[in-house]
């Protein structure tokens, strides 16, 4: 025998099934969303990053490129305001490059190699190396920080960047350490559709203004 339904009861449960199909898709469809107290803490510590403009570290990287050719090298990197000096050794199997410059000019020097000048670090490593990273963006990201562009991000509880995309790169936080009371990466790996990089920060120095 079939129970019969009022047509109170067929509009009660068309309308549970609504809601159900909305409640669910606006689960599925919604983007992460943070609580005030994580935002709190998220814009509290890119002020924080904001602030620090002079910085140096020395580290290890390792490029791979798409067709898994690649070179391990000891990295110096010092950082002041616009200006950046990063100094490779051990790349390619020469005896060392250096890159230094400001927003405007590049200069890159190789050992028995006269200097090579460009409008970017960007145009003179692809010209030199066959490949570049974004060093203008870099100087953000190695600090646990999104550069000004569009970006999407994973953060942890403690407000530090987990994961950033930005740029047409990938960039995954591995590990962080304590500097100065300020929370900075040790570990992490940077890729895109042709290269993938491992960087791993062995020391960290903060700047003062007053450091030369």
């Amino acid at each position: 025998m079939i129970a019969s339904i009022s047509s109170e009861g067929v509009g009660l449960w068309r309308c549970l099934l609504v809601v159900s199909v909305l409640g669910l898709s606006a689960c599925a469809g919604q983007p992460k969303t943070f609580s005030s107290k994580e935002h709190g803490v998220w814009q509290w510590r890119q002020q924080q990053l904001g602030e620090l403009n002079q910085w140096t570290f020395n580290g290890r990287v390792a490029v791979r490129d798409a067709q898994a050719d690649g070179w391990n090298a000891s990295l110096s990197w010092r950082q002041k305001d616009e200006h950046y000096d990063i100094k490779l050794s051990g790349a390619l199997g020469q005896g060392g490059v250096r890159i230094h410059g400001n927003g405007g000019q590049a200069v890159m020097e190789a050992a028995d190699q006269p200097p090579q000048m460009a409008e970017s670090p960007e145009a003179l490593m692809q010209a030199q190396l066959g490949w570049y990273v974004p060093v203008r963006s870099f100087k953000y990201w190695l600090k646990g920080q999104p550069g000004p562009q569009a970006y999407e991000r994973d953060v942890d509880h403690l407000g530090r960047l987990a994961r950033l995309q930005q740029d047409g790169w990938e960039i995954t936080y591995k590990r962080y350490a304590r500097v100065n009371g300020i929370e900075l990466p040790r570990k992490l790996e940077l890729s895109n559709h042709r290269l993938r990089v491992r960087l791993v920060i062995d020391q960290w120095r903060l700047h003062t203004k007053e450091d030369t």
